[in-house]
């Protein structure tokens, strides 16, 4: 993976942060919220020489390299919206929230999409409303124009071809399905290549591993960029049902991993130090995940993801098996034709080990 799609790798995650901060902020005790927004800040803060400074089409375009931090942000909550979103824009109220949440003055947020303002007239933003009364702009509709959504994908420079820059469309949900089968099987490979030896020096990372990293992380890419380019791809079953448990990627991941392993293998349940380390794209985010399949967090606290003895307080969360709920099991495979078929013909590129 380039260190550009490394970078925007990187910016979609800070982007599903911001957003978890908005999904959790009546649930999360004050404190606990505080120190996960000010991590996220801490984050934007870095942006520009972590992130912005590796896409290369925010530098090459003269006019994007002079954007603020507030509106390259802006333009990455749009992008990041888009991918899980589809054609659907963001009301300028919930935007101006999301910056807030990232450490803006509400205020420098609204003054930034006022339609008198330079970013505003821009090429960088559409602002739509069926009310012309509306209170602008916090009652607008915002998306990205093509030239916007052209600074942050593909991202790979000039150099590709009119063909290699055009996203494949998903023809239906079943095609979107095997793409995450194949998802899942290439972060199974990230998951063995990081904890394949223990007795290894921990601190070295072999080619392999990145390897593995890369693939996973570029099949990700693939999938959000081929779902916003799909029509309708936003009501897919399967993506209504993350959309609606505002499910982050790695939430998503042990969803998956456990409706396959059930539909495929008939093994409804995984261990949850297979879960945990299937979700690691390096091996200290043994630490960092934890919190994700422990009893408090969303998955198990939602009734989504449930084990086999309910968290006893005796027990540790390392001796504990999770399996999917049989109401989520449902309703993600609400939108297939028909159940997907065990056809090798079908199952061998997924399967497989090789890229």
């Amino acid at each position: 993976m380039s260190q550009a799609r490394n970078a925007l790798e990187g910016l979609l995650d800070l982007c599903d942060q911001i957003r978890g901060l908005q999904a959790s902020a009546s649930e999360a005790g004050a404190q606990d919220l505080d120190r996960r927004r000010q991590r996220a800040q801490d984050a934007v803060a870095k942006l520009r020489n972590h992130v912005f400074g590796h896409l290369p089409k925010l530098n090459q375009d003269s006019r994007a390299s002079h954007l603020g931090d507030l509106e390259l942000l802006t333009l990455a909550m749009l992008f990041h919206h888009r991918l899980s979103n589809g054609l659907k824009p963001l009301l300028g109220q919930e935007l101006v929230g999301l910056l807030h949440l990232a450490g803006f003055n509400r205020s420098d947020a609204m003054a930034a999409l006022d339609r008198h303002g330079e970013f505003r007239q821009a090429p960088w933003l559409r602002a739509q409303t069926p009310d012309p009364t509306a209170f602008d702009p916090l009652e607008w509709e915002f998306s990205l124009t093509p030239a916007a959504m052209t600074l942050f994908w593909p991202g790979e420079g000039p150099a590709e071809s009119s063909q290699e820059q055009e996203v494949r469309t998903y023809r239906h949900e079943e095609d979107y399905f095997w793409d995450l089968f194949r998802w899942r099987r290439l972060c199974q490979l990230r998951s063995e290549a990081l904890f394949e030896d223990d007795t290894q020096d921990r601190r070295a990372e072999k080619p392999p591993v990145r390897a593995a990293r890369h693939r996973a992380r570029d099949a990700w890419l693939g999938i959000r960029a081929r779902l916003a380019a799909t029509r309708g791809g936003a009501e897919f079953c399967l993506e209504r049902f993350r959309l609606d448990q505002r499910l982050n990627q790695h939430e998503w991941l042990v969803v998956l991993h456990l409706l396959f392993e059930d539909y495929f293998r008939g093994m409804p349940f995984a261990d949850y130090h297979e879960c945990l380390h299937l979700i690691c794209d390096a091996r200290i985010d043994v630490f960092r995940q934890r919190r994700l399949l422990d009893r408090n967090g969303r998955l198990i606290r939602s009734g989504l993801v449930l084990s086999e003895n309910s968290f006893r307080e005796t027990a540790q969360p390392t001796d504990v098996q999770l399996y999917l709920a049989d109401w989520a099991s449902k309703s993600l495979v609400a939108g297939l034709n028909h159940l997907p078929r065990l056809d090798s013909r079908d199952l061998d590129p997924f399967t497989s080990d090789s890229p």
